[in-house]
């Protein structure tokens, strides 16, 4: 009888270590790869997205499907200047544990130095793969048509790559910041003749939380 009773304690105990971890590890991939929360820093996204802002990021929509145009994403800028550049499983898990708002808050108050990675860019999608872009007088053509953005912030670019005039690969996006002039992204990255670009691995999600531009802009 106080066999079976010593038995039964120790089951139950190990059941609730069980529920414990599995909930662990749901919760886990859920943040990885269904929800996630980050906040912005900086200004590169100005007037859409602002500093500070709160934001809900899936890479739900691309494990079936692909980036698309006008797509608001957030991605490893590392992989512009690594030419090696190669992401894991297991780095999205480390930097869905590592670097999300609950982790972040719980390092502020318990003074744990954990720090936001400004590996981590938020940037919109310009072009997909076969999009032939040029850049010329200040503007962007797509597949030799002038590109209408009336999301930027400042319709007259200053630091656009002139002449530059390239396809986006396959398997790569081309990205930029809708505060276009106050931006570093694939613009700042040149490779010869062409624009280094995004590959699809470095993809952390999709920003689905809309615009919400600071003072009502």
């Amino acid at each position: 009888m106080i066999k079976n009773f010593r038995k039964s304690k120790l089951w139950n105990v190990f059941s609730w270590i069980l529920t414990i971890l599995a909930a662990f590890v749901v919760a886990l991939l859920v943040n990885t790869y269904l929800i996630r929360t980050s906040n912005i820093n900086g200004s590169s996204m100005d007037d859409s997205y602002h500093e500070g802002q709160l934001v809900v990021l899936s890479k739900a929509p691309y494990l079936f499907g692909v980036p698309e145009y006008k797509d608001v994403v957030v991605f490893d800028s590392s992989c512009l200047d690594n030419p090696n550049y190669t992401r894991t499983f297991f780095d999205n898990i480390e930097d869905s544990i590592k670097y999300n708002v609950i982790t972040q808050k719980v390092g502020e108050i318990f003074n744990l130095g954990i720090a936001n990675d400004h590996r981590f860019w938020i940037k919109r999608v310009i072009g997909v793969p076969g999009d032939k872009i040029e850049f010329k007088d200040g503007k962007i053509y797509k597949n030799d048509i002038l590109l209408e953005e009336d999301y930027i912030r400042e319709q007259n670019v200053l630091n656009n790559p002139e002449g530059v005039s390239f396809t986006v690969p396959e398997g790569k996006v081309l990205l930029c910041g809708d505060n276009r002039n106050r931006s570093m992204d694939c613009r700042s990255f040149i490779d010869g003749k062409a624009l280094k670009c995004v590959p699809y691995e470095a993809i952390l999600g999709k920003v689905l939380t809309e615009a919400q531009p600071q003072g009502g802009k």
